[in-house]
């Protein structure tokens, strides 16, 4: 039986394929199996799949097109891994990448879900770093904090709890995943990119400039917003998504959205679903980014907040912590 199996969709990806598929044959961890899908791809993909014989591909084509989440589910079903690896057919794996997620996990057994920074490749030296372990829950509430095809999943924690991708939510698929699972599993990340990231037009615009995709991570927000607060006004809502698209807000909208934010903490304090430094935590850092936009007015409304502490040792803490977390980040 495979130590780990890797899960990789392909549809119509013949660009950029090969560099995708070798970078997974030449990991420095060989105990695997690679379940490849090929999701009706009318290009070469099925080609170049099958130009390879190394007898750890496992190789499906779909006569229909199914879309990543059902081609996933698929995926899970046939893996016999002990632990699940993703990979996208148009990144890029580091050749330690299995080796190090490994290590991870059979250090940390109480990880269910592990992911990692990651590296862009169209922008050399730029790397995307993700929030620290103990924010990922409550950072759902906006954005999803997990590179999906980064991540590295204990199988059975999937199989015990009967989670898989839900196909109805297209093209965000992991963010709603990550939502259910939170509540229910470990989440983490390994703090160094173990992936290669291609940023594409269509990457991009895939949602930005879809309506539809829009409307489907709205209701994922929503759905996350619904467990602490069951009857948020539109106004809300809407604040939450300008907040979650990084828009910047005019002095109105800036103290609509600190109400907002302390309405969370209000509600998390009786509903109890986030551990409650976290969330604070959280709601500060997203905080900070929203003031910022409005260089030294938003700063001065950012530690004028209470958000940012009620007095002046919690607030004088909070700057040592920012200070402490900003230099983390440069380096």
């Amino acid at each position: 039986m495979p130590k780990i199996s890797v899960l990789m969709p392909v549809y119509n990806g013949e660009k950029y394929l090969r560099e995708a598929i070798e970078s997974i044959l030449n990991q420095t961890f060989m105990d695997f199996e690679f379940i490849i899908i090929n999701d009706a791809s009318t290009d070469k993909s099925e080609e170049i799949i099958k130009s390879y014989t190394d007898s750890r591909i496992i190789y499906k084509k779909n006569e229909i097109n199914a879309g990543l989440a059902i081609c996933l589910n698929l995926s899970i079903d046939m893996a016999k891994g002990e632990y699940l690896a993703r990979m996208d057919a148009d990144d890029i794996s580091a050749p330690s990448r299995l080796e190090q997620q490994l290590k991870f996990m059979e250090k940390n057994t109480k990880i269910d879900i592990c992911g990692s920074w990651a590296a862009l490749i169209n922008q050399p030296g730029k790397i995307w770093k993700t929030q620290p372990d103990r924010l990922l829950a409550p950072a759902l509430l906006f954005n999803t904090p997990l590179f999906h095809p980064a991540i590295i999943f204990r199988t059975t924690s999937l199989r015990k709890n009967n989670l898989k991708y839900n196909p109805s939510f297209r093209k965000i698929q992991d963010y709603e995943l990550w939502l259910r699972a939170a509540k229910l599993l470990k989440l983490a990340n390994i703090k160094k990119p173990l992936l290669y990231y291609r940023v594409t037009d269509e990457k991009i615009n895939k949602c930005q400039s879809d309506p539809v995709c829009q409307g489907v991570i709205e209701s994922v927000r929503k759905k996350a917003v619904l467990e602490l607060i069951a009857q948020p006004e539109e106004t809300e809502l809407q604040i939450h998504n300008q907040i979650s698209n990084g828009e910047k807000l005019n002095t109105d909208q800036l103290c609509l959205a600190e109400e907002w934010l302390l309405k969370i903490i209000s509600a998390n304090q009786k509903e109890k679903i986030y551990q409650m430094a976290a969330l604070k935590e959280c709601l500060r850092r997203t905080w900070l980014v929203v003031c910022r936009q409005n260089g030294l007015k938003g700063f001065r409304t950012f530690i004028s907040s209470e958000l940012f502490g009620k007095n002046i040792l919690e607030k004088l803490f909070n700057v040592i912590l920012l200070a402490v977390e900003i230099k983390i980040l440069k380096n």
